[in-house]
């Protein structure tokens, strides 16, 4: 499992893009392809607690003044079978979170409303929309969603 972005040129040979050449990268549904399904961007200034790789596709999971960023890293690890026979042999994920606002990114610890909370101001008077929607922001799907919310409410003009 790599970083890196391959393709086939017009003779079928496969390649590798030179890190740091493509910016971004957007997923597009097959059936409507107006309609994007992931974006990916490339970060070579944030620091990766995972590794001391630089220069990594982190997916954007939401738009506004406060952005998600994840990465995702994937490893190989193994378990012993039931019977300490055999070892199997799996793929194992570790989710990695930034939140990102005015190109400063910071670290999440961890992903729950504590640490989310404290990168966003005034995000106390939101405690109840969290609750009232019964949100748990240790769930990646409630945290894009409150990330949405949020954003929806403090990027209004002000009248």
């Amino acid at each position: 499992v790599t970083n890196e972005i391959h393709y086939l040129n017009k003779v079928e040979d496969e390649l590798v893009i030179e890190s740091g050449i493509i910016k971004k990268i957007l997923i597009r549904d097959n059936i409507d392809t107006a309609k994007i399904i992931a974006t990916f961007e490339y970060h070579d200034e944030l620091p990766m607690v995972a590794s001391d790789k630089k220069g990594l596709y982190f997916q954007i999971l939401n738009d506004g003044s406060y952005i998600l960023l994840k990465y995702n890293k994937r490893y190989l690890t193994s378990k012993d079978s039931l019977f300490g026979t055999q070892k199997k042999y799996f793929l194992a994920d570790n989710p990695y979170y930034y939140v990102v606002h005015f190109q400063k990114p910071e670290f999440i610890k961890k992903l729950n409303a504590d640490n989310i909370l404290a990168f966003l101001p005034m995000s106390l008077s939101f405690k109840n929309w969290i609750k009232d929607n019964k949100l748990d922001l240790r769930r990646e799907k409630d945290a894009i969603t409150f990330f949405k919310y949020y954003n929806s409410q403090i990027d209004k003009p002000a009248h």
